[in-house]
């Protein structure tokens, strides 16, 4: 329903009231309504407001307040598609096993046949009780219990419907959303989904593109922030048992819920249409790598600093240890979270005293990027092409090389463990072309070596400037 208000500073004109609602009934053609009922009204003496105005008698139509009393609303009822989403097992005693819930939509019949999602089970209905006792029918929106014939296994979250009458079913959907949260949509965190009874966590695949609310054009987005509307892919980590809002609005809509706050962030419809297929690397990661409840911009404001791996890499006894672990005390001392990971705890691979980094320190590296952590790593990491390797697994926002340039002369002076004795050959090393800072101990100590450390996180982003000092 849309009130024209103020009609009577226009003295009431029926002219004027006709072209303002030919500008809107263009605008609403796009949404889709089934019906637009236009009211003229003028709310200063109450005209058409609640009892019809004799300056607009040319308005032949009901008030505001006659419409909003008479307007159908069964009509939004699908009666057609039976979803019984069940809610609640009742089981006062061995006698007596119900499902109960609300209707969601259609009829359901004693004696009809149903079949169970997602077990696919079927039974006939025994009896269908309610308050009032027992009943030959019910449909949508009664709230019911349902009895079948059958002891089969039904729970919290299951749907029955007609065999001959299914929903579609499916982990992926395409849905438009009403962004509600002040923080923006953060795709690579998951959301918990309530959908009928259900409650899954699920993953914003894909943001196809907002509208706007002037035009109702779509505008190319990648996110949602407060008050947006947009389509996207949703992706749920088990399947729905669901209908197009556009069919049937309880099995079409669904609320986005932050698992962290519990708060309510989106409402969602799900279109007609069918998702992409999603993209080989996507699917992949989805299902290799489930996303955390926790993103990564969380982590960042949770801890204040953003997650890397600092690669400390130089020649064997060139002091990477020593360096890292006073670089450790100094992060810690500032406030930030990091932890030392060398060949010393025992990650090295056997037979390989020059610190070569393991097949999964890659992994162990990315894994602490992720968690908002610094990880420290003391590994020599001989070959140039082994370390460009950790960068493309890590990124090459969040690693950050390291090169300790200690002289071979000063290293085979602190060498305690043999890696320069006779019976070992010099080792071999390729020297990094472009670290992000180069440190030695020929003329300094381990702590200096962490402040200039400290200075080039701060130019890489990853430290504010106050923390260096």
């Amino acid at each position: 329903v849309v009130c024209i208000n103020k009609m009577d500073l226009v003295d009431h004109s029926r002219e004027r009231f006709e072209h303002i609602q030919a500008q809107f009934a263009e605008f609403v053609g796009k949404l889709g309504f089934r019906d637009v009922r236009f009211i003229p009204i003028s709310a200063l003496l109450g005209d058409n407001v609640a009892h019809r105005s004799p300056r607009m008698d040319w308005h032949t139509g009901p008030t505001l307040l006659e419409y909003l009393e008479t307007v159908p609303i069964a009509t939004d009822l699908n009666f057609q598609d039976w979803r019984y989403p069940v809610q609640y097992v009742l089981r006062p005693d061995l006698t007596f096993r119900g499902f109960a819930a609300a209707i969601a939509s259609g009829v359901v019949k004693s004696g009809d046949t149903v079949l169970v999602l997602p077990s696919k089970q079927t039974s006939r209905v025994a009896a269908i009780e309610s308050f009032d006792g027992k009943l030959d029918r019910a449909w949508a929106p009664m709230s019911v219990t349902l009895r079948l014939e059958d002891e089969i296994d039904v729970s919290r979250g299951d749907m029955l419907v007609h065999p001959d009458n299914l929903p579609k079913v499916g982990r992926r959907f395409n849905a438009t959303l009403v962004w509600m949260s002040e923080r923006p949509l953060d795709r690579l965190k998951s959301y918990l989904l309530k959908h009928t009874t259900q409650l899954v966590r699920a993953e914003i695949e894909h943001v196809a593109h907002t509208v706007d609310l002037e035009s109702l054009e779509p505008t190319a987005a990648s996110r949602l922030e407060l008050n947006d509307i947009g389509q996207v892919t949703v992706a749920c980590h088990r399947p729905l048992f669901y209908d197009s809002y556009r069919r049937n609005r309880s099995t079409g809509a669904f609320i986005l819920i932050d698992s962290l706050t519990n708060n309510t962030v989106a409402a969602g419809m799900i279109l007609d249409d069918e998702p992409a297929p999603p993209a080989e690397s996507e699917a992949r990661g989805r299902f290799e790598w489930p996303h955390t409840h926790v993103s990564p911009a969380e982590r960042n404001e949770r801890l204040g600093q953003k997650g890397a791996a600092v690669w400390l890499t130089g020649l064997p006894a060139s002091g990477k240890s020593a360096i890292a672990y006073a670089l450790e005390r100094r992060l810690f001392d500032s406030g930030r979270v990091a932890m030392v990971i060398d060949p010393d705890d025992g990650l090295s691979r056997e037979g390989l005293p020059d610190g070569s980094s393991p097949a999964q320190t890659p992994e162990l590296a990315r894994r602490c990027a992720d968690a908002g952590l610094f990880g420290i790593f003391a590994y020599a990491s001989p070959l140039r092409a082994d370390r460009e390797a950790l960068r493309a697994a890590v990124g090459d926002e969040r690693f950050v090389e390291v090169h300790v340039a200690t002289s071979k002369e000063t290293c085979k002076k602190r060498d305690a463990r043999g890696a320069y004795g006779p019976a070992h050959p010099d080792p071999q090393y390729e020297r990094p072309q472009d670290p992000a800072v180069t440190v030695s101990l020929d003329s300094t100590d381990a702590d200096e070596a962490a402040y200039e450390i400290m200075k080039a996180l701060e130019r890489c982003g990853l430290l504010p400037s106050q923390y260096a000092l």
